[in-house]
């Protein structure tokens, strides 16, 4: 998917034909950890420089932020020592630097790990030459704000909490949403490493065995896991259905290697490294000198962590200084999670489980406003180590606290786009809990609430979000850990309308009630969908609600009509139920009508609007 300044593309001919056509744009490569980011960055510049074109791949978390850049040194001399620990001369700096300017149209400068560097982007861009000397941000901003070699293209890869913080003038021409694998291509890996193996029986095996699983191997990263740990423990694999469960288990292998054949010695490691993963993530830093390791030598982390050479930030010295980094970001911020739970004291425990919760606070305007959310990761390994394993009882009730506390937050009020969404990658984090024991302690906590679901379902792309086929972890949410909910809106926006069918049955199986329901349908309906929405009837107290944003055709309003005077009212939990049917497009429709309980339905009523030609029938 492909998200512009000015509209929406779908990444086909019309998407690529825009990134082909225009060479000098911003362009941000946005998604969830693990989900390739960094790999097809990687990529991108292989292909440039096969191309015979000008490539930089700038991983801004390995940048020193306490030494001053200008925008040569940056590009030309930070590579060299960075992939060769190579100091080029000065002439030679002037010479590429001066190709570079005169060929910008053949230039891509790749940033790495946005969201990984630890310095602030300026607010706004700092006024300055291309010559002169900055701090790291000032630089990164003057160049995304395109006042620095504005006919290049510039390719930045980030996590999307991290691009919902800058300003107007940072922000890019478009995003590229690095989604998940499809169905399709899931397969295709999956019979690639097992070509032996019968697909259609692992991938059932695998849905019914472990459903979490099945869902996070959709993500690149934790495919890449759950390959490993097939081949290595071929049964234990059944057993994972949590995020924190699957790096468990592949750290436990990882700590089990040919240097590590005493326990004593695995025990010292995993402290150590939890230790030193949780401070630097408290200093918002993923980049380890060797005195911060704890005493743990290069040996000790080879498996976990990779080295490099970075010059001496201090003027007086040119040495070149060793240090460290996890293989990936995700590693640190299990290890983060896990050392939080196990080794802090109750008073640091809480001081950090309040920081894993953005700041949520209602606007002039009565809307939620969800602040930034930097430990979302983390979060989501600290639900699935609670639900796993067994730590201290003030320290699981102190955080369920904190977690019922911020769903009340964000389910009872109104909310607008940032927080809807929001509410979303919270339900995804609360399928951490699978555990019977946790999810009744959980839902027992929040049974008395009356929940309101803000708004259409959506992934983030940027700073902007796009609405999705409803999630598993919705339905995952709900039937788990709700009673009562006084608004519900879903968006019902796939080519399929077996959506509608799906949301259908997982309402039928909800133990709870709904006041008021609206339903946004923004995909062509099937007549037989007509009885897939009279199914849900039974479970709502107040309000049916259809808006259709696409062409209604009369003949599923007919089959609608038909269904609903062949209804059941007995079955309402309400004397009556008011339903309003408004669709827009160029065949609308504006219907009423009023269910009553023990009544024969009357048949809907209301007009429909033809626009070419236009007229206007009674329906």
């Amino acid at each position: 998917m492909i998200e512009s300044k000015d509209q929406t593309l779908e990444f086909s001919n019309e998407g690529s034909s825009m990134l082909r056509n225009k060479h000098a744009i911003s362009l941000f490569l946005v998604g969830t950890p693990g989900s390739g980011k960094s790999t097809m960055t990687k990529r991108m510049v292989n292909a440039y420089n096969e191309d015979n074109k000008i490539a930089f791949f700038i991983p801004l978390q390995m940048v020193d932020q306490n030494q001053p850049w200008n925008l040569k040194n940056l590009l030309l001399k930070f590579p060299l020592l960075w992939h060769e620990n190579k100091n080029p001369s000065v002439n030679k700096i002037e010479r590429d630097f001066e190709l570079i300017l005169a060929n910008q149209d053949k230039c891509l400068i790749v940033f790495d790990g946005l969201d990984e560097a630890e310095f602030q982007i300026t607010d706004p861009p700092v006024e300055a030459g291309i010559n002169d000397e900055m701090a790291l941000g000032d630089l990164v901003s003057l160049m995304l704000s395109r006042q620095f070699l504005p006919g290049a293209r510039i390719i930045t890869a980030c996590r999307p909490h991290t691009l919902t913080q800058l300003v107007s003038s940072i922000q890019p021409d478009a995003f590229v949403y690095m989604g998940d694998l499809p169905e399709l291509g899931l397969e295709m890996l999956i019979k690639h490493y097992f070509p032996s193996d019968d697909l259609d029986n692992m991938l059932k095996t695998l849905e019914v065995k472990s459903p979490q699983m099945y869902q996070l191997i959709h993500t690149p990263l934790f495919f890449q896991l759950f390959i490993m740990l097939h081949r290595l423990s071929d049964e234990r694999i059944w057993s994972i259905d949590t995020t924190a469960k699957l790096f468990s288990e592949t750290i436990k292998i990882q700590k089990h290697s040919a240097h590590f054949n005493k326990q004593d010695k695995i025990e010292d490691l995993n402290l150590k490294l939890g230790k030193i993963a949780y401070k630097k993530t408290m200093d918002r830093s993923t980049i380890f000198e060797e005195s911060d390791l704890d005493g743990l030598s290069v040996d000790d982390v080879q498996d976990f962590m990779f080295s490099f050479m970075r010059k001496s930030s201090d003027q007086n010295n040119s040495i070149l200084v060793k240090l460290f980094k996890f293989h990936h970001l995700s590693v640190q911020e299990y290890l983060t999670a896990e050392f939080a739970l196990n080794k802090l004291s109750l008073d640091d425990f809480k001081e950090f489980v309040k920081k894993l919760f953005p700041q949520v606070k209602e606007n002039e305007n009565g809307w939620l406003e969800v602040g930034k959310d930097s430990f979302m990761n983390i979060r989501t390994f600290a639900i699935g180590l609670i639900n796993d394993y067994e730590y201290s009882e003030e320290k699981i009730k102190f955080f369920i606290s904190i977690l019922c506390d911020h769903l009340t937050k964000i389910f009872t009020k109104n909310a607008m786009t940032d927080a809807s969404c929001h509410q979303d990658i919270i339900m995804r984090n609360m399928m951490e809990l699978r555990t019977e024991r946790m999810v009744t302690r959980v839902h027992e906590q929040l049974k008395s609430l009356n929940f309101i679901f803000g708004g259409q379902y959506c992934e983030q792309k940027g700073t902007e979000y796009v609405t999705m086929k409803i999630p598993e972890s919705f339905y995952y949410f709900i039937n788990h850990f709700v009673t009562n909910v006084s608004n519900m809106i879903v968006q019902v926006n796939v080519k399929s309308s077996n959506n509608i069918k799906t949301f259908s049955q997982e309402i039928q199986s909800f133990n709870g009630k709904i006041q008021e329901l609206k339903i946004n349908i923004a995909c062509h309906v099937r007549l037989l969908d007509a009885k897939h929405i009279v199914d849900i009837f039974p479970k709502v107290t107040d309000t049916v609600h259809l808006l259709f944003s696409v062409d209604v055709p009369r003949e599923f309003l007919e089959s609608l009509n038909e269904k609903i005077q062949h209804f059941d009212t007995t079955m309402l939990q309400v004397k009556e139920l008011q339903l309003i049917i408004f669709g827009i497009g160029k065949s609308a429709a504006i219907l009423f009508g009023t269910l009553r309980r023990g009544e024969i339905p009357a048949r809907l009523e209301g007009i429909m609007m033809i626009s070419n030609p236009f007229h206007i029938s009674k329906f």
